[in-house]
């Protein structure tokens, strides 16, 4: 088995009201494509992509991406991450955001779904500067579910740091392991799926963060909260039976956020 170490670079700044590529290296199977428009805000959307089958014993990938003062995008990846059976030695990915001043990043990959035997680790270093803001979502699959298989994975293991100019202000530790039993009632219960919601914004209150905490409550499908931590910040966790539910239930507090605290409806986002 040929091991892979991809790496990807991304630089993005701001032109006249517009934000481009203006420095790019990537090392298969990692690649960018070409920047959308989805809307005239100047915000660009990018797709990270990858045309191998998933990952797999011993990957690893390494991802920069740096937006400049003013900067906006969205970025997300084509398809889910795959994560299949490893023997020995796990797979590991590694990602690193700076976000200059009154920058913005939306970022929402695809769900992770860990295969049985799978072994996955992750970190998440975000560094944010002033009047910056960030969304950021993600969705973990039990494994493949249609198949009947769940939480057959040996681990699942990322970590998240958030720095605020310089000052930590966020640190979480999602370390799954389906031997510690994850349907007791401290972690998964009765449900399957994970998702989680970031945001950071200096126009973030409890009033804001209430707001979506008691909408969630609704949301008769899942289990879901909001946290508001460090006066900035707002952390959305939902638990769900499947996929859409979890999704649904990001788009609406991202749908919420977003025209709270940019003043814009949410981008409408086709993949399929």
């Amino acid at each position: 088995m040929i091991d892979q170490k991809s790496f990807l670079y991304l630089e993005l700044e701001c032109k006249y009201g517009k934000t481009y590529i203006k420095d790019c290296y990537a090392k298969s199977p990692l690649k960018i494509a070409k920047s959308l428009y989805l809307d005239d805000s100047g915000e660009a959307f990018i797709f990270i992509m990858n045309p191998s089958a998933g990952l797999l014993q011993n990957d690893s990938y390494d991802i920069k991406i740096n937006l400049s003062s003013k900067s906006e995008a969205f970025i997300t990846t084509q398809s889910a991450t795959k994560i299949y059976k490893m023997r020995e030695k796990e797979a590991y990915l590694k990602e690193s955001f700076h976000l200059g001043k009154n920058a913005l990043l939306e970022y929402f990959p695809d769900p992770y779904i860990p295969f049985a035997g799978s072994k996955f680790r992750a970190e998440t270093d975000i560094k944010i500067e002033k009047g910056a803001t960030l969304f950021m979502g993600e969705i973990i699959f039990p494994g493949r579910f249609e198949r009947g298989e769940s939480f057959l994975y040996d681990y699942f293991e990322r970590k998240t740091k958030i720095f605020y100019e310089n000052k930590l202000i966020f640190y979480d530790n999602v370390a799954l392991k389906p031997e510690n039993n994850l349907n007791n009632i401290c972690i998964f219960e009765k449900y399957s799926f994970y998702g989680q919601l970031i945001c950071i914004s200096e126009k973030i209150d409890r009033t804001l963060s209430d707001k979506i905490h008691f909408i969630l409550q609704n949301c008769n499908s899942v289990k879901a909260s909001s946290s508001l931590f460090h006066d900035i910040g707002i952390i959305v966790r939902i638990l769900g039976f499947n996929n859409l539910d979890i999704n649904e239930t990001i788009q609406k507090s991202w749908t919420i956020l977003r025209n709270n605290l940019l003043n814009r409806p949410a981008l409408k986002i086709r993949k399929y």
